[in-house]
């Protein structure tokens, strides 16, 4: 019967001069591929934090390879650097690995949550993190009258109320919540978007959430130094 023999391997394993490898580089090919091949699929959030330097290569050769060949043939055709290309497509990758498909089934609003995800994460790259929209929607991924940026494409969509801006951040306390949104509330008037945007992720993402994070059962403003200083 197949697999019967399963349970004596961990045996034969312990017997052999050589045991496999369990380097942290291995298990995260291991990993890619179970990606690739849609075994599991991952959060925006897990995969913009997590890069690897064979996604791409991996994803033309194992998801689709049609897809990847033109996106390097694009690449060749309008002189962008072998690195740039390369980000381009790792960042590609992420989208079919998280929703499935191909390329071609790549639609804006599966663009515009993952660069949304990426401010959140505070994932580093300046203006490579949206590179990979201008050259999906050089390949004619979307419909045509789609805006030239994913900025502008934020726009379209329509921007986020107060709430969601707090939201986006896993915030237990609701006193602690409703106390951001107020705060922003009362600044809005004079700011405009980007900065209030800015603003909600400081406040809430680096400094409130992380708090949380270091310390579940906190009482709400009631910081110890040591706390305070972490």
């Amino acid at each position: 019967m197949p697999g019967a023999g399963w349970t004596e391997l961990p045996l034969r394993t312990r017997h052999q001069p050589e045991p496999p490898s369990h380097e942290r580089t291995d298990l995260s090919s291991g990993l890619l591929m179970l990606i690739c091949g849609d075994v599991i699929r991952p959060g925006p959030p897990w995969v913009l934090t997590r890069t690897h330097r064979c996604a791409a290569s991996v994803a033309a050769e194992a998801r689709d390879p049609e897809g990847f060949a033109r996106l390097a043939e694009l690449a060749v055709s309008q002189t962008h650097s072998g690195k740039d290309a390369q980000i381009a497509a790792t960042r590609i990758a992420t989208v079919p690995a998280c929703e499935g498909g191909l390329i071609r089934d790549i639609t804006v609003g599966d663009c515009v949550e993952p660069f949304d995800t990426q401010r959140r994460v505070h994932v580093r790259g300046g203006q490579h993190k949206v590179d990979f929209y201008p050259r999906l929607r050089a390949l004619g991924t979307f419909p045509e009258d789609v805006p030239a940026t994913i900025r502008a494409c934020e726009q379209a969509l329509g921007r986020l109320s107060i709430e969601e801006l707090v939201d986006r951040y896993p915030i237990r306390r609701r006193a602690i919540r409703d106390l951001l949104v107020e705060h922003l509330r009362e600044r809005q008037p004079s700011l405009d978007f980007a900065i209030l945007d800015a603003i909600s992720r400081t406040l809430a993402g680096l400094f409130w959430a992380r708090i949380e994070e270091l310390s579940s059962g906190i009482d709400p403003l009631q910081l110890s130094p040591a706390l305070a200083r972490a």
